[in-house]
């Protein structure tokens, strides 16, 4: 029964233009906090991806690096130019 009187003292608004003005005010304070909540969670998971994706760009060039040293050094060149190269 306490639900029941809770649903029926938000359906049930006074007759003045102040309570429509507060009800309209708490309805949009309470839209803006659910989009705001849903915005902080969407730039959390943002973050993370981005996260990820520099960690994978990272790992990407490292091993690329890897891969051109190797064929470099089958080209034949000296020790000291693959030091150059940072190799």
């Amino acid at each position: 029964m306490p639900a029941l009187h809770f649903l029926k003292k938000v359906v049930d608004v006074p007759d003045t233009w102040e309570g429509w003005a507060m009800r309209v005010l708490t309805i949009a304070v309470v839209i803006m906090l659910l989009v705001s909540l849903t915005l902080i969670s969407m730039v959390r998971g943002l973050s993370a991806y981005v996260s990820d994706s520099r960690q994978q760009r990272i790992q990407f060039q490292v091993e690329e690096t890897a891969r051109q040293c190797v064929i470099l050094a089958s080209q034949g060149i000296s020790e000291a130019q693959l030091k150059a190269l940072k190799c």
